[in-house]
């Protein structure tokens, strides 16, 4: 009887942890996150309204990223964290409205590695098993050389002005070297009037190496060096009366060893997407042999319209 006791004992136990825990799951989503002159909004309201707006869109999405992700890892060609930051770096270096998007809403950079880790596994798994010869490797790299040498890198301070008058007094403050004029303190002095790009206020331009003519120029610039140059058509539509740059260093490039083994997997990558299959045809491979469940019995339907439009509108 005594061990009966304990036994009865431990269920009630056992019953009332998990109470407690569907109490709080339960809680936790009626529960305001902020609220707006007193009045509460909840997250599942919050998710309630997302849902509502992109549902299986956004299912989709992460589905398809799922199959792709667990694909890459099941064939071993999942790329590294290494790979990863590598590409998302350059993603920044190479792009500053990329940049900047990054640097204003901190929030989005998982979204964003995740987006390119998707990239890399979609662009292993078309290569993965496309076989390549010597000689086209070598007539690739013959052909596109100049495509997979270092480039030169001019690490500059680039700044676009809205305002005409204010030229001077900003070329003045960027040309101050001891101490330096931190960009985010000349925007805090113009508000809305001067806006530095790139990554941590540092915009990179790129000179392909062995080719000085492309931005001669610039490259031709000091440390120190501040140049005021005129807005692209685009960008003077956009409200920008003048650029200012200011040179902070170059970074030499360096030509290509077609036997380093990165150089050698980059020029395989290549070659192989070129006699691949489409992405489209390996990824219906791949969501063929998933299986979905959902809790909700139209998910599946929605999501293959989303993944598959032509399929949907041939009405199968």
């Amino acid at each position: 009887m005594r061990s009966l006791g304990k036994f009865v004992l431990g269920l009630i136990l056992v019953a009332s942890v998990l109470g407690n825990f569907v109490l709080y799951k339960k809680y936790r989503n009626t529960r305001p996150i902020f609220w707006v002159n007193g009045q509460g909004y909840t997250k599942k309201e919050f998710y309630d309204y997302l849902e509502g707006q992109s549902g299986p869109e956004v299912k989709a999405k992460i589905a398809s990223r799922m199959a792709i992700f667990q694909e890459a890892k099941k064939q071993g060609v999942e790329p590294s964290d290494a790979e990863i930051k590598e590409a998302f770096d350059e993603q920044k270096e190479i792009n500053w409205k990329f940049a900047r998007e990054m640097q204003q809403s901190p929030w989005k950079a998982e979204e964003a590695k995740n987006a390119v880790r998707e990239g890399l596994c979609k662009q292993k798994l078309l290569v993965k098993d496309v076989s390549t010869t010597p000689d086209e490797l070598k007539d690739e790299y013959a052909q596109r050389a100049a495509a997979y040498d270092v480039p030169n890198k001019a690490l500059t301070e680039f700044a676009v002005v809205m305002d005409e008058t204010l030229v001077d007094q900003v070329k003045l403050l960027m040309s101050k070297d001891k101490p330096p004029v931190n960009p985010r303190e000349i925007m805090g002095q113009f508000p809305n009037k001067v806006v530095f790009l790139g990554e941590n206020y540092i915009y990179t331009f790129r000179q392909p190496f062995g080719n000085s003519q492309v931005l001669a120029e610039l490259f031709t610039m000091k440390p120190g060096d501040v140049k005021v140059t005129n807005p692209s058509p685009e960008d003077a539509r956009s409200g920008v009366k003048k650029i200012l740059i200011r040179m902070n260093g170059i970074v030499p490039g360096h030509k290509s060893d077609p036997n380093d083994p990165k150089i050698k997997e980059k020029i395989n990558t290549q070659v192989a997407i070129k006699r691949g299959k489409p992405w489209q045809e390996k990824f219906t491979e791949i969501w063929g042999n998933s299986k979905f469940v959902s809790e909700n019995a139209n998910d599946e339907r929605y999501i293959n319209m989303v993944l598959f439009p032509n399929r949907a509108a041939a009405g199968k």
